[in-house]
């Protein structure tokens, strides 16, 4: 600004020297003629008297313009010359201030010193013209400073305001900002500020906050008396203990003179308060007495220091008792006793010559459970009251190099030999000229153990398995045990003084929050569960209770929360419910699937018969086949439900996984279409399941279909196998497993995948997205097969990437039964001519059975009951090829009947049939491998092959 005022200067000398010409021009016109004459008298001047006049003024005004001019530059360069000075100067101080100084124009930088470039890490370059915004936390900070500054300076004329700024490293700073303006009428010509770098004060500040909250925690938990007055003698604060001392309340001391309180007119008189030691910096001791309320007089022992900021400290400390044995002492043995005895604390006397009990007192008694009887005449030593030797020595070292021995805290051996904790304090005394010692044991058993009770319980927090978390009132952690670090992965030191808010995930909305929060500030306990977020970005689901902590006054001063990771928990619930929801249905399944099986087995064998009996035009041909359709169509229902609840009828084997899906690969890719590419990965060297062959199919057409339906046009299907262990932490999650080697099956494809909302619902049955062409009984007749194989299945899926399904079988090394040799039949089988009995309690499968059959080929013995059954074979002459029998039957069950015509007609075969669960009939033992079991509902070729199948074998001479 001062340069280009200086600037101006030229113009400004210009004007002057004009109108200093133009004046003396005017002077000089004003000379006559003769005037000039007279100067000049020659004749020839006489007629160009006028221009000559002119020419002389023009002179004289040029040179005195001249002068003027050269008076005026030589004061300019001065002056301009004293400015670059200052402006050198300022520049200098501008540079080497110690403070961070800058210029902002609309808060846009226009000029910073090399401070405020290191206080904020940038360079000048990169803060001239740009917005000071850039070192705030967040637009609201910025804000917030700008208003509040220009408001002080529009009130006072300069602003002033403490804030944060961000630096490039990304670290935060306390700053305190000072801003002028540049023109005090105008805050758009800029203005000038300072910064500076606070964080160590505020630092500095809140250590000394905490020093003092310390500090004054100290002086209320003393277990001596304190009292704080001013300079004066005023009485400003005072502990607790010094209120319980004196049986008065802080209000009735503080603001009181020191001298006005209550001490005895002795004490007084005796000893007089004296400041005037105080405020030389001496420490006053003094003994005095105090009156309180109910008339008692309390003696006290008081010490009293000046602090250096002038205010003094008293510390107050109860020698009621010592007075009191010491007056009685001095007055009167009766006195002595009366004190002696009345003491609360064990008291002794002992000589000090050789440790002989002189005299013991009622607390003694209480103490060490040795009565006046038991200890006379005897030593601490004979008593062996010491637990510890070490500190006996303590007490007489200290009696010989102080004279006395104050709050010793030694273990002692009571009589019953058990251990108490004591604090001893002694002095020698003289009684009848013989010196004695004095010793007052206080009992800190009980604080010993409470102490020895919260290191156990600090113990017991380190090492407990649920989270402990403890907040101050502002919410920021104070601690957290090591629990903490393993459910969140968080230490200790990178969450101190953050808010617990970090472990937020986004599944709980603000209203759940501030609701928790009103409940604890309001003094109450939050219980509930919380879904927080782990340091790895994974979700876990958390039980909390969230609990204020108070301090004797009643206010709330901590919180503490006690929480449990229940996500495997809620995971086990889910499976459980989901194990639930399967048996509930299993139940209602298994309750119908014996009677709608044989009604299945009636409509399904009389409508094959009807097929038969007409010829393939016929105008009811059509119509048939289509209840011959539905009925398969509902038996596959049945199966798929009895499947899913885990109560389908399987006959496990020995199977070798990969063998078994290259035997359906053609299957699958007609099932899948030609569109869509189906690729195998078989594993190598694979061990056996056990399981059965259906099952894999079942599993392998459901997971195939559902590929092939998400995805859109063509895609790819992949089918895997592998060899895997599984260890006790991953089978944990699902208790119908067990750890070990594993047979890996996965289906994976690029389909449109599974959206997250549902995905934990896509095993339940009948849940269904393909909407009407659903059954929703896929993927849970899947998870029926797997489990009941004791077996493992997991999902992957992202939404537009794809789904992998993987299931686990556990490895089986042990063949409990050879594959029979004989040839598989796959066409239907006519008799010729054997005698089949056929034993069924169901009329209507027994008439279709007797009718089946005889169209086959095979003569027929056709029983309702078993007894009815036993009495054809005795009365038949004939031979018995096999015997198809039902398993729950009235009178006797399936393998009771057989076991009795065996010892009728040794080599008898066997093929049993029923309509009931697996769960029901597997314990007859007609599931095992060795037996031949035809499952209802059946048809046609499917009895045919299993009676040629049991009539293949040489004998069944097992046992049923």
């Amino acid at each position: 600004m001062t340069r280009s005022l200086l600037d101006h200067r030229p113009i400004r000398l210009a004007v002057k020297t004009a109108l200093c010409c133009l004046t003396v021009f005017l002077v000089l016109i004003g000379f006559s003629d003769q005037t000039f004459s007279s100067l000049i008298p020659e004749p020839s001047w006489t007629g160009n008297g006028q221009r000559y006049t002119l020419l002389f003024g023009a002179a004289v005004a040029a040179l005195t313009a001249l002068l003027l001019t050269r008076r005026e530059m030589v004061k300019m360069q001065h002056v301009q010359h004293t400015l670059e000075n200052q402006e050198l100067y300022l520049a200098s101080i501008f540079r080497a201030a110690p403070i961070g100084i800058g210029v902002v124009r609309d808060r846009i930088f226009v000029e910073t010193n090399d401070r405020l470039c290191a206080l904020t890490g940038y360079d000048r370059e990169e803060l001239i013209n740009h917005s000071a915004r850039m070192l705030y936390a967040d637009d609201h900070e910025f804000e917030r400073v700008g208003r509040e500054k220009y408001a002080q300076i529009r009130m006072m004329g300069t602003g002033s305001i403490d804030c944060q700024w961000r630096r490039k490293d990304g670290r935060l700073i306390d700053v305190r900002l000072c801003s002028t303006p540049i023109n005090s009428g105008d805050l758009q010509a800029g203005v000038t500020f300072t910064a500076l770098d606070i964080t160590e004060t505020k630092t500095i500040e809140q250590h000394l906050r905490k020093r003092e909250s310390h500090y004054h925690t100290m002086i209320e938990l003393a277990v001596d008396g304190i009292l704080i007055g001013d300079p004066e003698g005023i009485i400003v604060e005072a502990n607790h203990h010094i209120c319980t001392m004196f049986q008065l309340k802080r209000e009735d001391l503080v603001g009181k003179h020191i001298s006005a309180l209550p001490f005895s007119r002795e004490s007084l008189e005796q000893t007089p308060f004296r400041f005037d030691l105080l405020q030389r910096g001496e420490t006053v001791i003094s003994e005095r007495s105090f009156v309180r309320p109910d008339g008692s007089i309390l003696f006290i022992e008081m010490r009293s220091k000046m602090m250096p900021d002038g205010t003094y400290q008293s510390f107050y400390r109860d020698i009621t008792v010592r007075k009191q044995t010491e007056q009685a002492l001095r007055e009167s043995e009766e006195k002595f006793a009366l004190a002696f005895a009345a003491s609360p604390d064990a008291i002794n006397i002992n000589r000090l010559e050789d440790g002989l009990y002189l005299d013991i007192n009622q607390g003694f008694s209480e103490l060490s459970g040795y009565t006046w009887e038991d200890v006379r005449g005897k030593t601490t030593l004979d008593l062996n009251i010491w637990h510890d030797l070490a500190d006996r020595q303590r007490l007489i070292e200290a009696l010989q190099t102080q004279g006395y021995c104050t709050n010793l805290e030694a273990v002692f051996r009571k009589k019953d030999g058990s251990l108490g904790v004591g604090l001893l304090s002694a002095r020698p005394i003289q009684l009848g000229n013989v010196p004695h010692i004095l010793s007052i044991t206080r009992d800190i058993t009980q604080k010993k153990e409470a102490a020895a009770d919260l290191e156990r319980l600090r113990v017991a927090i380190e090492q407990a398995g649920e989270v402990v978390v403890i907040t101050d009132t502002a919410g920021r952690i104070q601690y957290a045990n090591p629990a903490f670090e393993r459910t969140t992965g968080y230490a200790l030191e990178e969450v101190y003084q953050c808010n617990p808010r970090i472990l937020k995930s986004g599944k709980h909305d603000t209203a759940f929050y501030q609701a928790l929060w009103r409940t604890v500030s309001s003094g109450q306990t939050w219980s509930g569960r919380m879904t927080n977020r782990k340091k790895d970005g994974s979700l876990f689901t958390e039980e909390a209770t969230i609990s204020p902590v108070l301090n004797q006054q009643g206010t709330i001063v901590n919180y503490v929360a006690i929480k449990r990771d229940i996500t495997a928990q809620l995971k086990l619930e889910a499976q459980y419910l989901q194990a639930q929801k399967m048996e509930s249905i299993g139940r209602l399944t298994g309750g119908v699937a014996h009677d709608f099986n044989n009604m299945l087995a009636v409509i399904i064998g009389y409508a094959e018969m009807a097929m038969i009996k007409i010829a393939a035009e016929h105008k009811a041909a059509s119509d048939i086949e289509r209840i011959l359709e539905a009925a398969h169509r509902s038996a596959d229902i049945v199966q798929q439900l009895l499947a899913f609840s885990r109560k389908q009828t399987i006959l496990p084997k020995v199977i070798n996984i990969n063998r078994l899906v290259e035997g359906m690969l053609k299957i699958l890719r007609r099932l899948i279409g030609e569109d869509t590419e189906l690729a195998w990965l078989p594993g190598t060297d694979l061990p056996h399941v056990l399981m059965d062959p259906v099952q894999i199919d079942q599993i392998l057409a459901n997971l195939c279909i559902n590929a092939r339906d998400a995805i859109n046009t063509s895609g790819t299907i992949i089918l895997q196998t592998m060899e895997t262990v599984l260890d006790a932490g991953f089978c944990r999650q699902y208790p119908w497993s067990q750890p070990g080697r594993h047979v890996v099956l996965s289906v994976s494809d690029n389909g449109c995948g599974i959206d997250p909302e549902i995905l934990d619902k896509i095993f339940d049955p009948f849940f269904t997205t393909k909407g009407l062409h659903g059954t929703g009984l896929g993927l849970a007749t899947v998870y029926g097969i797997v489990t009941q194989n004791q077996g493992i299945i997991t999902v992957d899926s992202q939404a537009g990437q794809g789904t992998t399904f993987t299931l686990y079988f556990p490895a089986h090394d042990q063949i409990i039964y050879p594959a029979p040799s004989m040839p598989v039949l796959e066409e239907p089988q006519l008799g010729q001519g054997e005698t089949i009995l056929l034993v069924e309690d169901d009329p209507g499968i027994l008439d279709l059975g007797r009718n089946m059959l005889t169209s086959l080929g095979y003569e027929v013995l056709a029983a309702r009951l078993p007894s009815l059954a036993l009495e054809t074979v005795q009365h038949h002459c004939g031979s018995i090829d096999l015997l198809i029998t039902d398993v729950i039957m009235p009178e006797m069950n399936g393998p009771q009947l057989v076991q009795e015509l065996i010892r009728l007609r040794p080599g008898l075969r066997i093929l049993y049939m029923s309509g009931y669960t697996a769960d029901t009939i597997a314990p007859h033992g007609v599931l095992r491998p060795e037996m031949y079991f035809l499952q209802k509902p059946f048809d046609l070729k499917t009895l045919s092959i299993k009676i040629k199948e049991a009539l293949m074998r040489e004998s069944d001479e097992l046992p049923a």
